[in-house]
């Protein structure tokens, strides 16, 4: 099979004539009814979009929260060990540090 460019325009048949005014008129409203209906879509789009962001964020932040607080935990274990019963319960003590 031969690739063949059409190199040759006279052998178009087709003239096209130009746009009247209400053509153009036609065409322009057509063309911002399309552009208008496009940004409609945009903007659920990245509504969309946005809600899932935050939903990420919000479990990251969840998650950090958690993470931290583990590993507070874990530092202050052995520290919590060596404090008296009392000493526990008052957070008047255990703020003291």
């Amino acid at each position: 099979m031969r690739n063949r460019e059409h190199v040759d325009f006279s052998e178009s048949t087709e003239e096209i004539a130009p746009l009247t005014e209400e053509e153009k008129k036609a065409r322009l409203e057509e063309l911002k009814q399309k552009m208008s209906e496009k940004k409609a879509k945009q903007a659920i789009l990245d509504k969309e979009e946005q809600k899932r962001n935050e939903v990420c964020l919000s479990l990251i932040s969840r998650t950090h929260t958690h993470i931290h607080r583990h590993i507070l935990r874990s530092l202050m274990a052995p520290q919590l060990r060596l404090r008296s019963p009392a000493e526990q319960d008052d957070p008047a003590i255990s703020s003291k540090g």
